[in-house]
C-alpha cells in the first residue's frame, strides 16, 4: 500500500492506479484503514477504460474545468478549436508516442515552428492528463517535446527610445502623441506589461513612491518604486486613459506599430521596453533575483534570459588565479613580477 504524507499538511494520500486520494487522515494507522475502504470503493466503480473520449472531447473538457479560468483562455480557446477542427476525431486510446511523432512530423511539413508545435503538444499532455484521472486512458504516453531555438533578445537602446518619443508628433494628434511619448518613456522605465500598466494608471493605484500592478498574469500583485522623473509620464498616462476608455492592449498595439515602422524598427513591440527594462538593470549590475520581483517573473528560469548582459564576474576571478611569484621572461634578464590586483 502506498502511503505517503503531503508536505504541506501531513494527511496521508493513498497512490492508486496512477492517482493520488487523499485519506484525510494524519495518522498513520488511520490513514492505512481509510486506504483500505477507498481501494473497496474504487472496485466497485465502472471503469471507463476502453470507451470511447476522442481528443477533441478530450480538449473541450480540458478546457472548460481548467483552461476556462484561466489568463491564456482567449489563446488557448483558439489553439484547441484548430487542433480539434484537424485532429479531434482521433481517440485518445490511439494516441501513443509514435503516433504524437507523426503528429509532429506534420505539423512541421506545414511549416509551424518548433514553438508553435510544443504549445500544441503541451494541449495535448495536459487533455491526456486529464483523461487519465477520468478513467478513459490507462496512461499519458512520452510527449516528444521539440527543441525551440533561443531568440535574440530585442531592446531600445535610449537613442532608439528618444527616436520613437520624438516621431509621435509626426504620427498622430496631439493627445494621443503625448500619450504614446508617455507611454513609450513609462514602460521602458517600469518594465510592466502594457495591460497591467493601463490598468493600474485607470484604478489610480500608484503614488509617488511606487506603482502597483493588480492581479498580474502570476495571479500575484506587484509593486514597483517610482522616481520623481518619471511621474509626469504616468500622469500624462492616466490622464488620457481616463478620458478616453475605449484605450485597450490592442488600440496601443496597433499604434505602436505604425510608430516603430515609421521609425524602422519593425521587430520593436509594446513588449519589448519590458525587454529594455530588465536589460538595463541587468547590464547595470542589479542581480536576477532583483530583476525577478521587479518584473513579476514567477521563475527565476525566465529571467536568466537576460544573464549574458550582466558584467562579467570573470574579470575579477583571474586576479586570484595569478600567482605572487617573479616570472624569468628571457636568459639573463630578470623576471617579471605579478602582484595580485584586488
Amino acid at each position: 500500500m502506498n502511503l505517503k504524507p503531503r508536505s504541506e499538511n501531513g494527511i496521508y494520500e493513498l497512490r492508486y492506479n496512477g492517482r493520488r486520494i487523499s485519506t484525510g487522515e494524519r495518522d498513520y494507522e488511520k490513514a492505512k484503514r481509510a486506504a483500505k475502504v477507498i481501494i473497496q470503493n474504487e472496485g466497485k466503480k465502472p471503469s471507463r477504460r476502453g470507451s470511447r473520449w476522442t481528443l477533441g472531447e478530450a480538449l473541450k473538457d480540458t478546457y472548460e474545468r481548467i483552461w476556462q479560468h484561466s489568463k491564456s483562455e482567449k489563446e488557448v480557446r483558439y489553439r484547441i478549436g484548430k487542433m480539434s477542427r484537424e485532429d479531434g476525431h482521433v481517440d485518445c486510446l490511439d494516441i501513443d508516442y509514435a503516433w504524437l511523432n507523426a503528429y509532429v512530423e506534420k505539423l512541421r511539413e506545414r511549416g509551424e515552428s518548433n514553438a508553435t508545435i510544443n504549445r500544441k503538444l503541451s494541449c495535448i499532455s495536459k487533455a491526456l492528463g486529464e483523461a487519465v484521472k477520468l478513467g478513459f486512458v490507462d496512461a499519458r504516453p512520452p510527449i516528444p517535446k521539440q527543441r525551440e531555438t533561443s531568440k535574440k533578445l530585442r531592446w531600445v537602446n535610449h537613442e532608439e527610445q528618444r527616436h520613437l518619443s520624438e516621431e509621435t508628433v509626426n504620427l498622430f494628434p496631439r493627445p494621443e502623441a503625448e500619450f504614446m511619448a508617455a507611454l513609450i518613456h513609462s514602460l521602458a522605465y517600469t518594465g510592466a506589461r502594457i495591460s497591467e500598466f493601463i490598468k493600474a494608471v485607470r484604478l489610480g493605484s500608484y503614488n509617488t513612491r511606487q506603482m502597483t500592478f493588480l492581479d498580474t498574469k502570476n495571479g500575484r500583485d506587484r509593486a514597483i518604486p517610482l522616481v520623481p522623473q518619471i511621474m509626469p509620464f504616468v500622469k500624462i498616462c492616466e490622464s488620457f486613459v481616463l478620458d478616453w476608455p475605449k484605450v485597450n492592449v490592442n488600440w496601443c498595439e496597433r499604434r505602436f506599430a505604425r510608430l516603430r515602422n515609421l521609425c524602422g524598427y519593425p521587430v520593436v513591440t509594446l513588449h519589448t521596453l519590458r525587454h529594455t527594462c530588465a536589460s538595463r538593470q541587468v547590464q547595470a549590475g542589479v542581480d536576477l533575483y532583483r530583476v525577478r520581483d521587479w518584473l513579476g517573473h514567477s521563475s527565476i528560469t525566465t529571467t536568466e534570459r537576460y544573464a549574458h548582459l550582466a558584467p562579467s564576474s570573470l574579470n575579477t576571478a583571474t586576479a586570484h588565479l595569478v600567482p605572487p611569484v617573479e616570472v624569468p621572461t628571457t636568459a639573463g634578464t630578470k623576471g617579471v613580477k605579478l602582484e595580485i590586483v584586488r
